[in-house]
């Protein structure tokens, strides 16, 4: 059975003209019989195969960096191939949210990287541009994505104490109500906001709702120093690890990436001894040293001044390896 998925402007409860109401689960099973499972899915990479085994569910938490983490390896895993577009000379690219940029930039960037996932992606997501500080505050961004029994979800977080949605895991998806795509004008407005709970809270809930098998988790560090950001210590990282073993099998914590040398990010290296830390409590296979792996960047792996977000190749990579980490038995680098 298909579902609508257009966003209407009201929600089910002010509208009885609505098609049947479909859960989260129920979406994922008319993608299943449209595509089946039963096997590992993989995608091709000139080294050999990399492949994630049939029913994952993995949930990343994180900035823009996860963000484009996610897009990539959901990328690779819809197409069977990785994605090579770099969004430069004119053109639009899943890593590059300014390739996408045009009446509405956040809202065009949001529907084309879920269009370009389609049928097997949903995005509950706006943004303001005007206003840098508000728009962080304000965001919504929080995506599902199945393919073949397999699904990666990614729910934003830069370090504020509060996390907020228009659509809720457990609330249907129908023709009136469903997650998507919101212009910043007009179609959504402060009282649509369905959730809006401390983010220490919202996540263990959330997470209960998508029923991960592996929670990766990314430390806003690029975002610390910011106003609408704080530090987490090291005592806030072990709580919530607690709360994270309650609903996952697996948690891996993903250090911050690299940034540019001589660029006018800061990269706030204090902050990256808690997560060094962690390593010790978790062991090194808890641990997904990003970092690392990026320290060696050159100038051309980021996007054109841009201090912190990679090109195309440099999130294959990271994919590639974490794919390596997660399921060393059918991933190869």
């Amino acid at each position: 059975m298909r579902y609508s998925l257009a966003f209407h402007a009201h929600s089910s409860a002010h509208n009885t003209s609505c098609t049947r109401s479909a859960s989260l689960q129920e979406w994922e099973a008319s993608l299943d019989a449209l595509q089946p499972g039963g096997g590992s899915v993989c995608y091709s990479h000139k080294g050999g195969p990399v492949c994630v085994p049939d029913g994952a569910r993995l949930v990343f938490v994180g900035d823009s960096t996860i963000r484009y983490l996610w897009l990539s390896f959901a990328y690779a895993l819809r197409h069977g191939e990785e994605n090579q577009a770099d969004g430069i000379n004119g053109t639009r690219s899943i890593v590059h949210e300014r390739s996408w940029w045009t009446t509405q930039p956040w809202a065009d960037f949001f529907r084309g990287t879920t269009e370009a996932l389609a049928p097997h992606a949903l995005c509950d997501c706006t943004r303001e541009l005007q206003n840098p500080r508000k728009s962080m505050l304000n965001s919504v961004e929080h995506r599902y994505f199945h393919y073949r029994n397999v699904s990666l979800s990614f729910i934003s977080w830069t370090g504020q104490a509060t996390t907020r949605g228009f659509w809720w895991p457990k609330d249907p998806i129908d023709s009136c109500y469903a997650p998507a795509v919101h212009n910043v004008v007009g179609q959504r407005r402060h009282w649509d906001i369905r959730w809006n709970r401390p983010w220490m809270t919202a996540i263990s809930d959330v997470l209960q709702e998508l029923r991960p098998s592996i929670v990766l988790f990314g430390s806003p560090n690029h975002h610390l120093g910011t106003s609408y950001s704080r530090a987490f210590t090291l005592y806030d990282w072990a709580k919530l690890s607690r709360s994270l073993a309650l609903v996952a099998s697996r948690v891996l914590w993903i250090t911050p990436t690299h940034v540019r040398e001589g660029g006018s990010r800061k990269a706030f290296v204090g902050e990256l001894r808690d997560a060094e830390q962690l390593s010790q409590i978790f062991g090194t296979d808890g641990i997904f040293d990003a970092r690392g792996l990026t320290a060696g960047a050159a100038p051309e792996d980021y996007w054109p001044g841009d201090d912190v977000h990679f090109s195309a190749p440099m999130n294959n990579l990271l994919v590639r390896r974490l794919v390596q980490q997660l399921f060393a038995k059918l991933a190869r680098p």
